[in-house]
């Protein structure tokens, strides 16, 4: 629900013109090994790190009961501020916007919620055009021809997306996302859980020559440092 609003504050003056289409990563990084002989290993974009590394510390974020009291009304809101802070983004890597010669973007915006404003409205996932902040229905083969990137993200995302989905259609009532923050939190950090989950597991599979362990310890490790380095940026009892 909020994965790329994230990113799109982070890395808003790296961004590039998005356009179709995507692809998928990994078999470009099978491709350049061709000819390369039996032993050859491409490794993974730098991209993949990145949101294993955001994820992991959005998890932190929104399962943390003190995070949440300190996020009022609007635990979302709080959460976005928190990761302009120094603390969180320099625990990002820093990444190329190509891979293997291509161009390589951040996954689409997406948002889960009611069509309309009837209770009885069904739920969708929409794709969100942050340049005019206008949304249209979406799935994973319509988001791919509208974004450069790798479509393996694209699929992570969906399915966090697919959590808030769910969700949406078991509340049964208008009030999704929820009015109630520790539930909002409650959901964020549950869907960050599986988007974590399953970037882990874009790298522990990167292909069948290799698995880039180094890159998701180190990915785990540096959220894990930058969630810390967060909560000691202000006197203890106080909200970061």
């Amino acid at each position: 629900m909020l994965r790329n609003f994230l990113i799109a504050i982070l890395l808003a003056t790296a961004a590039t013109q998005v356009r179709a289409d995507s692809y998928s990563c990994q078999q470009a990084g099978l491709d350049a090994c061709k000819g390369k002989g039996p032993t050859c290993c491409e490794p993974p974009p730098c991209m993949y790190k990145y949101q294993l590394t955001m994820y992991r510390m959005l998890v932190e974020l929104f399962a943390d009961p003190a995070i949440v009291a300190c996020g009022g009304t609007d635990i979302a809101a709080y959460v976005n501020r928190l990761a302009r802070k120094p603390a969180f983004q320099n625990a990002l890597p820093r990444c190329p916007t190509t891979y293997e010669g291509k161009e390589l973007n951040f996954p689409p915006e997406l948002a889960t919620h009611r069509s309309g404003s009837k209770p009885t409205s069904p739920c969708k996932v929409f794709q969100v055009d942050t340049a005019t902040n206008t949304e249209t229905d979406s799935d994973p083969s319509r988001a791919a021809k509208k974004s450069t990137t790798c479509t393996e993200l694209i699929d992570v995302n969906f399915k966090h997306e697919a959590y808030h989905m769910d969700r949406c259609k078991a509340v049964g009532a208008a009030d999704f996302p929820s009015s109630n923050q520790t539930s909002v939190a409650l959901d964020e950090a549950a869907g960050y859980f599986i988007s974590t989950y399953e970037t882990d597991q874009l790298l522990r599979h990167w292909n069948a020559r290799c698995t880039p362990t180094k890159d998701r310890k180190k990915a785990l490790k540096d959220a894990t440092d930058g969630i810390a380095a967060l909560k000691r940026s202000v006197p203890r009892g106080r909200c970061p």
